[in-house]
């Protein structure tokens, strides 16, 4: 069976994997008149709202060498823009949403993947999860 949250969590890890190696990447995020939200590399939507993902040029290389030269300490959170977080953090209640409706071990697995890697991006850059309401 066709999985589209499947296969649209693939997409934007694809997009988000050529942002790394470009620096940049623009996304569009709207909102559907259901409330879903939705993100996309075009501008689908006339309402489509633009924002742009930047890294540092040598984030990688910075990280290697600051966990050679001291293993021991935290890493220090760096400044993204709140967009940035706002992003991140959809994508993050995103994967926890795919692992809830995930049917199987083997996709409750690969969104636990997933959700942990968001958590980790959220801790690393101080970004505020929302509060959510029960």
């Amino acid at each position: 069976m066709f999985n589209l949250r499947g296969l649209s969590l693939f997409c934007l890890m694809f997009i988000a994997s050529h942002a790394i190696a470009q620096n940049k990447v623009t996304i569009y995020k709207w909102v559907d008149e259901k409330g879903q939200v939705h993100f996309s590399q075009q501008p689908s939507q006339p309402d489509a709202k633009a924002i742009d993902i930047r890294l540092p040029p040598n984030a990688k290389k910075e990280r290697e060498v600051a966990a050679k030269q001291a293993p021991q300490e935290q890493p220090t959170k760096q400044r993204v823009s709140d967009e940035d977080c706002s992003f991140l953090i959809d994508m993050y209640e995103g994967a926890k949403r795919n692992y809830v409706l995930a049917t199987t071990e083997s996709r409750k697995k690969d969104a636990l993947k997933y959700v942990k890697r968001y958590e980790a991006g959220i801790a690393q850059f101080g970004c505020q999860k929302r509060e959510t309401s029960q």
